[in-house]
């Protein structure tokens, strides 16, 4: 007769009883005793009891992203946006905004000048700027190396957070993984691979 004390050691009897499964194989005795000395994914393993160990590997968890967070280009940003974030940024060097900076540039170049009045024009009218255009595509950049902007502000207003990122990945449970999908280790065959 087995004692069953709570829901999680239910499901892994009813687990085991649903396949039906076969007495452990020495390769999977290998596996099994490689997969608790090593604990290749963390699982926290040690200092477990064998039906706690059980649990540990017959349930599915998740790791972080190894892969950051993606970003997407914005096709449009509010000028407003831009002109705010301009004269919030304090230049280095001179301790003046952005914007000042980038009104005191745009007399020294036509790409600046445009950009200058482009901004401004269109926050005053509450428009926004298309970023698909090239000649704005390549302001950003332009205003970045002036030290206008520093590179997360121009990723601020050109990017955002790619929505289908994950910031976790499910994984399989490792008794899938270690002894074959749907093979459920016994407490027993547990405490003989830890001893």
């Amino acid at each position: 007769m087995v004692r069953i004390d709570n829901r999680s050691e239910l499901e892994v009897v009813l687990r085991a009883l649903y396949t039906c499964q076969s007495a452990m194989t020495d390769e999977q005795k290998a596996a099994l005793k490689e997969e608790l000395a090593t604990d290749p994914t963390s699982r926290g393993y040690a200092d477990k009891s064998p039906n706690e160990i059980v649990h540990l590997m017959t349930a599915e968890y998740e790791i972080a992203n190894p892969e950051p967070q993606g970003y997407l280009a914005k096709d449009y940003v509010e000028a407003e946006l831009v002109r705010n974030v301009l004269l919030n940024h304090t230049m280095a060097e001179t301790g003046k905004s952005g914007w000042k900076a980038l009104f005191e540039l745009s007399s020294q170049s036509d790409q600046i000048w445009d950009a200058y009045q482009t901004i401004d024009g269109y926050a005053n009218a509450k428009q926004v700027i298309n970023l698909a255009n090239p000649k704005v595509t390549a302001l950003f950049p332009a205003l970045v190396a002036q030290g206008i902007l520093t590179e997360a502000e121009a990723g601020y207003l050109s990017l955002y957070h790619d929505p289908s990122y994950q910031p976790t990945i499910a994984q399989p449970c490792r008794a899938d993984v270690v002894l074959g999908a749907g093979f459920v280790p016994d407490p027993s065959e547990i405490a003989e691979a830890l001893a």
